[in-house]
């Protein structure tokens, strides 16, 4: 028998709404316009639920190997970064803030009594920040809107190590060095994926 498609897709979409909205799935159907086929309904309907369901099902898994290479390289990273702080101490020269007179003073004064200018080479925060932009990069199933706010926050963190005399750029040009060789080669040698395997049937 006939039946419009559009509908049926659009009706099988709204059933699947809480699930791609709890998977941050966004699916977009533009067509309006009624298309007519002819064919049985019921299979066509089977066919579109085990379709999306098993999409779902797809992305669930890929999202969790995400997150334990998010993980992974995050230890790594700060394995290595405390084996340069040991062989290689550094320091930071940062100008001397004793007093302050507005907002913006302030939180650089506390900022200063806080973190000390010591072990800043490779830059842990930069690290971090850098490690998080590339498993963000690199997950296809974290919607536009969600991803864009965290890469600008992570980018805004790391220039402000610059800006507040953290860091030198030496410093930030080594952790993304870091990151980078940790989050597209370290995690990926065969011990790593050994673990990566015993995390996933664990999880």
């Amino acid at each position: 028998a006939y039946f419009n498609i559009v509908e049926l897709i659009n009706e099988e979409l709204r059933k699947y709404t809480v699930m791609l909205n709890e998977n941050n799935i966004e699916v977009k159907f533009s067509l309006k316009e009624p298309v007519y086929v002819y064919a049985d309904s019921n299979l066509v309907e089977q066919v579109l639920n085990n379709y999306i369901s098993n999409g779902i099902k797809n992305i669930e898994t890929v999202n969790k190997e995400k997150y334990i290479k998010l993980v992974l390289a995050t230890i790594t990273s700060l394995i290595m970064l405390y084996i340069f702080f040991i062989l290689y101490p550094s320091k930071v020269i940062r100008p001397d803030i004793n007093s302050y007179n507005d907002l913006t003073t302030f939180i650089l004064y506390i900022v200063y009594k806080v973190d000390s200018p010591t072990n800043c080479f490779p830059s842990g925060h930069c690290l971090l920040c850098f490690t998080l932009i590339y498993s963000l990069l690199d997950n296809q199933t974290i919607s536009n809107k969600l991803k864009m706010p965290a890469l600008i926050i992570n980018i805004l963190i790391i220039m402000s190590t610059l800006f507040v005399k953290q860091h030198v750029i030496i410093d930030v040009i080594s952790a993304f060095v870091l990151a980078t060789i940790n989050y597209y080669f370290t995690v990926n040698l065969k011990f790593f994926n050994q673990i990566k395997k015993k995390m996933k049937s664990h999880a």
